[in-house]
């Protein structure tokens, strides 16, 4: 659960600086701000957001099965 504890905000923080830095080559403007504040391109944004976190969410959540299902065995 420690190792868990450490690798997921890691992994979360290095995701989050490659995409800013990516948005930011292409002249992207800054993503937290554009959903607040543009409903016309709030929606692509958020498809676009769910497509960069979706591994990590799925990693975090098969790592989340088996500490639960290793803490009932034990």
């Amino acid at each position: 659960m420690k190792f868990r504890l450490i690798l997921q905000p890691t992994m979360a923080v290095l995701l989050a600086i490659h995409s800013g830095i990516k948005d930011a080559r292409v002249c992207h403007p800054p993503y937290f701000w554009t959903i607040a504040t543009d409903p016309t391109a709030r929606a692509e944004l958020l498809k676009d957001g769910w497509h960069s976190i979706g591994k990590v969410f799925m990693l975090a959540l098969a790592l989340d099965v088996l500490y639960q299902r290793s803490a009932k065995v034990s």
